[in-house]
């Protein structure tokens, strides 16, 4: 009889040192991708129309991916970013583009600050911009609660860090 708890306490244990588990997009299909994205299962990512969205455990943050795929596409960036700002953030503020290197991609950054839609409070937003193919964009959003925690901001950074071109 003693063991039955003794096993329960090793299942638990066991169960909280799991680490949480990273779904890998690959963009357009797996066979053939020209770049994978990487988000954990835990802010409960679902493609709809070719967009990835996700948000984070109690909503600190959310993100959406799309890529851009001809001058219509290119021709709508702002009106589409202008769409997304609008569901969440008020008051946008966005700074000048940076230029970052990562897994040999090139970046382009923005980052912004605003006040989330619903609770009022200060959020950072940021719009992380890459060629995955020549003559294609991908796009990146994020929008997180200023005081987001080191661990959300490592999360977000994973997500940048995870993004590989396919050959």
């Amino acid at each position: 009889m003693k063991l039955m708890p003794l096993l329960a306490v090793i299942t638990f244990t066991l169960l909280a040192s799991v680490s949480v588990r990273a779904a890998t997009y690959s963009y357009p299909s797996e066979k053939d991708a020209w770049f994978t994205l990487e988000i954990s299962d835990a802010w409960h990512p679902k493609v709809t129309d070719g967009t990835l969205e996700a948000s984070a455990p109690k909503d600190a943050a959310y993100v959406a991916f799309w890529v851009l795929k001809d001058e219509v596409d290119f021709k709508n960036l702002e009106k589409d970013l202008d769409e997304v700002l609008k569901d969440s953030v008020i008051e946008p503020k966005v700074g000048e583009p940076a230029v970052k290197k990562i897994n040999g991609i090139e970046f382009t950054r923005f980052v912004g600050t605003g006040k989330d839609r619903k609770e009022k409070t200060p959020v950072t937003f940021e719009v992380w911009m890459f060629a995955p193919k020549e003559g294609k964009a991908g796009v990146l959003y994020f929008d997180y609660d200023s005081d987001a925690t080191p661990d959300m901001i490592k999360s977000l950074a994973a997500m940048i860090d995870s993004i590989k071109l396919k050959k």
